[in-house]
């Protein structure tokens, strides 16, 4: 349950996760680069209370730094270039709030074939250096019959 603290969705696409946790009671942000993807999630649930957002994860809004109690991040960092890895990473950790939680699922490349991509599989240290700037990692796992990470971050 959220109980009105604020939530962070990163690539929110059509909006599923970003409604989802509208619907547990986070009062939630939802960007994406795409400003089609935007007006698409606001045609699709016009009377949402999300905030969707058009924004880019590397030059995010300053307000939003460690702004948000739950950050969700699921297969968006994986679609860009590898050259801008480090630095997505680096803005998804700083939207962490003091004692707050991250959930980050990317596939994992120790399990899939090499792909010529995109989108680009995180490898375990990749997923993992998502604990930065005070943000640690809780626990990693693989789902989905091993092909996906879901780790949980906290700062």
């Amino acid at each position: 349950p959220g109980e009105g603290r604020r939530a962070l969705v990163v690539g929110s696409a059509l909006g599923d996760d970003a409604e989802l946790l509208a619907s547990a009671g986070w009062a939630v942000t939802a960007f994406d680069v795409a400003s089609s993807a935007v007006e698409a999630a606001r045609a699709r649930f016009p009377e949402s209370g999300v905030d969707y957002v058009v924004a880019d994860l590397l030059k995010p809004p300053g307000e939003w730094h460690q702004a948000f109690d739950l950050v969700v991040e699921i297969i968006n960092i994986q679609a860009m270039p590898r050259d801008f890895r480090a630095a997505a990473i680096t803005s998804l950790a700083g939207f962490l709030a003091p004692g707050g939680t991250m959930l980050v699922s990317e596939v994992a490349a120790e399990n899939v074939a090499a792909e010529p991509g995109p989108p680009w599989p995180f490898t375990r240290a990749e997923i993992e250096s998502a604990a930065q700037g005070g943000v640690r990692l809780v626990s990693l796992e693989t789902i989905h019959d091993g092909l996906r990470y879901w780790a949980e971050f906290t700062r």
